[in-house]
C-alpha cells in the first residue's frame, strides 16, 4: 500500500465527515420538529 493512496483516503473521509456533519446540522431541526409534532399528535 503506497503512502499517497493512504493520504488520499484520509482526506476523502475527512471531507465525507464534514459533509455528513453539515447534513446532520441541516436535518436536526427538522427531526426535532417532527418528534414534537408526533408527541403532540
Amino acid at each position: 500500500m503506497d503512502l499517497q493512496r493512504v493520504e488520499n483516503r484520509s482526506s476523502h473521509s475527512r471531507t465525507l465527515a464534514s459533509i455528513s456533519k453539515a447534513r446532520l446540522a441541516a436535518a436536526f431541526p427538522r427531526a426535532i420538529t417532527f418528534a414534537l409534532a408526533r408527541k403532540r399528535g
